[in-house]
């Protein structure tokens, strides 16, 4: 159909309204919204598996060089003895290990340049040098159903290569290396990049914390008193 050109040029003018007011789509035509939804969507994260990149330990003492692999879980082994210098068996572990879990954030845990973040590091043979907590809490979420949630944004993050995998995740793994480079590695790993606050410093920070609601309910006596907690 030819039509005549003062109705085609009124159709070219009023098509983009009327197709984002009444939310339909016009073939051959792009709406501003959806022009502007397309722009501003943000890109996907590749994730270079396979690909070497250089690491480095918190302060930049050591410089070593890991390739990202998707692997099972039950593949890895939690670090022990002198290749773990935190203690996991203290109660205060266990709930920081599950408040990551509660608020697992894939992006967090994709391959970082800072050995103390991001993917959990690994040696040759599965054991994790850095990232035992992060790797804990990532199993809480495979395990617990009520983080369902959480672990299925998690296997989506990591891409097609995850999908026919029972418990994928996302690991560093390192060159191999010498009993005592594994050492110092996991030593330097877990040594904060921050320099931690003096008592002083402490006292300061929770007195101003401290507000005329939260002293209001001191009740006397020692401040760690039944009374008092």
């Amino acid at each position: 159909v030819i039509l005549p050109p003062e109705v085609a040029d009124f159709i070219a003018k009023t098509a983009p309204e009327l197709a984002q007011r009444y939310g339909i789509d016009i073939p051959g035509l792009t709406s501003p919204a959806k022009e502007q939804a397309t722009d501003s969507a943000p890109p996907e994260q590749v994730i270079a598996l396979g690909t070497p990149r250089s690491i480095t330990t918190p302060y930049g003492s050591m410089e070593v060089s890991a390739t990202p692999e998707v692997v099972e879980l039950d593949s890895l082994r939690l670090a022990s003895g002198a290749l773990q210098p935190r203690d996991r068996s203290r109660a205060e572990s266990d709930i920081g290990i599950r408040e990551r879990a509660v608020a697992l954030d894939p992006a967090r845990l994709m391959p970082g340049r800072v050995s103390d973040n991001g993917a959990p590091m690994v040696a040759a043979d599965g054991t994790i040098l850095s990232g035992n907590g992060r790797a804990l809490s990532i199993a809480q979420v495979y395990r617990d159903r009520a983080l369902k949630a959480q672990a299925d944004r998690y296997r989506a993050a990591l891409g097609p290569v995850a999908a026919n995998m029972r418990e994928p995740v996302l690991v560093s793994r390192l060159a191999p290396m010498a009993q005592e480079e594994m050492v110092r590695f996991a030593d330097l790993s877990n040594r904060p990049a921050v320099a931690a606050m003096s008592a002083t410093e402490r006292a300061v920070r929770d007195a101003r914390a401290a507000s005329d609601d939260i002293m209001g309910l001191y009740q006397g006596g020692a401040f760690t008193s039944p009374q008092n907690r």
